[in-house]
Formats: structure tokens, C-alpha cells, sequence
């Protein structure tokens, strides 16, 4: 097991630092186990590409979806790499480790209700975003029983030929045929196929409650043009141009 680039990277610093807080790192290290260390060893595996400190992890039974904590991100002591709360995901997505994705995203990590992203000169960005109010469950468990405060869209996953959208970020295993390619949609989204015969994604989202405070202020606001009175539309111009040749 290799420590050896944990203890280094514990160790950056100017001497004054390091001898005020070598009495606090020793106490983070002495409550160290094997799985707190191999998880720190897989963080760091992470933003060094190496595959193999992941997959030792995972195989010790390593939670995936395991936050890093404060002792953890001292005893680490690389601020622009860690950050408290981050898992080994966060860091995957951070420092762009796309082949280390497909290992990491396991379907207890992810929601099964979809976000619609829009992609402009090389940005993503959400169109819908996914709110944690109005279900029943998290993650792979999505409450799939709906009342009037969730509301669902459907997501196309077939394009007008009726044939699968590309499924990015597969791993070499999990490529196949198309009719695989459904199967491997249906386990990690919640599918429905409409009357029309199309393959859908279903995307739940919250409807928002307002505080009372911020809907008073909104109708004050409004309230504001509702009072305007109204003006006289002109016709194609004819009263524009009378006014020109007074």
C-alpha cells in the first residue's frame, strides 16, 4: 500500500507550520484506518490519474460516495486540489478524468430523474435544475409516485428517427447493441415509453413555495404596472406620420 505521496503531501509547509501542527496531524494519523487511508491514497489517485489506488478502494468496500472531512483535507494539505465535502467524483469531474467516471458514478450515487443540459460555445449548463424538494427518496430509490407538487417532464432519448441518443461516458464493458444500450438506460433512468411509441426519460422537479414575504413583494411590484393605464396602439403608422406633417 502505498502512503508514501500522502505523508509528502502532509508534510508541505515552512517549519513554523510544521511544528504547530505536527501535534494535530499526529492525533489525525494515530485515528487513521486502512479504509481512511486508502481512501485519501484513491483521492490522490484521482488528480494523479492513477487507476489502480481507485479500484483498491472500491474493491476494500470503500464507500463511493464517501465526503472528504476537515482533518482529512489538512492532512492531505493541497488546497487547490481538496476541498471538505468533496468525493472522489467531485474530484473526477474537477481535474477531468473522464476515464475514471464510468468507474466511479455507481447507480446508488446517481438520481435516476434526469437534467436537461443546454450547450452553447463549448459551455453546459442546466436548463431544468433538479431540486431536492417533493420526493419521497434520493438518488437511485426516486420517489416514482407524484402528486401536485412535483411535476414531469418527458425527455426524448430517441432522435426523429426513433433510434437511441449517444449514451456518452460508457465503459469499454458496457458498450453493445442498442437494444443493451436500452437496457443499461432503463436501469440508471426512470423510462416510460409514450403513446406514441417513443422511449422517454422522466424528469421530476418540484414546484417552488415562495415564502408569503417574497410573494407580497412580488405582487407590490406587479402591482405597480397593473395601474399603468393603457395606451393608444397605433395603426400601421397613419398617426406617426400625421404627427410629422404637423
Amino acid at each position: 500500500m502505498d502512503f508514501q505521496r500522502i505523508e509528502l503531501a502532509g508534510a508541505v509547509g515552512s517549519k513554523e507550520e510544521l511544528e504547530v501542527d505536527f501535534k494535530k496531524l499526529k492525533q489525525i494519523k494515530n485515528r487513521m484506518k486502512k479504509t481512511d487511508w486508502l481512501f485519501l491514497n484513491a483521492c490522490v489517485g484521482v488528480v494523479e490519474g492513477d487507476l489502480a489506488a481507485i479500484e483498491a478502494y472500491k474493491s476494500s468496500g470503500g464507500d463511493i460516495a464517501r465526503q472528504l472531512t476537515a482533518d482529512e483535507v489538512r492532512l492531505l494539505n493541497r488546497p487547490s486540489a481538496f476541498d471538505v465535502g468533496y468525493t472522489l467524483v467531485h474530484l473526477a469531474i474537477r481535474f477531468q478524468r473522464q476515464d475514471m467516471l464510468a468507474i466511479l458514478l455507481t447507480e446508488s450515487f446517481c438520481w435516476k430523474s434526469p437534467i436537461a443540459l443546454g450547450y452553447t460555445r463549448g459551455h453546459f449548463s442546466a436548463l431544468v435544475a433538479m431540486e431536492n424538494d417533493g420526493y419521497g427518496n434520493r438518488g437511485a430509490g426516486a420517489n416514482l409516485n407524484t402528486d401536485d407538487d412535483v411535476t414531469i417532464t418527458f425527455l426524448p432519448l430517441v432522435d426523429s428517427e426513433r433510434k437511441l441518443l449517444h449514451v456518452h461516458f460508457l465503459s469499454a464493458q458496457e458498450l453493445g447493441n442498442e437494444e443493451q444500450q436500452e437496457k443499461l438506460l432503463r436501469e440508471w433512468l426512470d423510462c416510460c415509453v409514450t403513446e406514441g411509441g417513443v422511449l422517454v426519460a422522466m424528469q421530476k422537479s418540484s414546484r417552488r413555495r415562495n415564502h408569503p414575504l417574497v410573494t407580497q413583494m412580488v405582487e407590490k411590484w406587479l402591482d405597480r404596472y397593473r395601474q399603468i393605464r393603457p395606451c393608444t396602439s397605433l395603426s400601421d403608422g397613419e398617426e406617426d406620420e400625421d404627427d410629422e406633417d404637423e
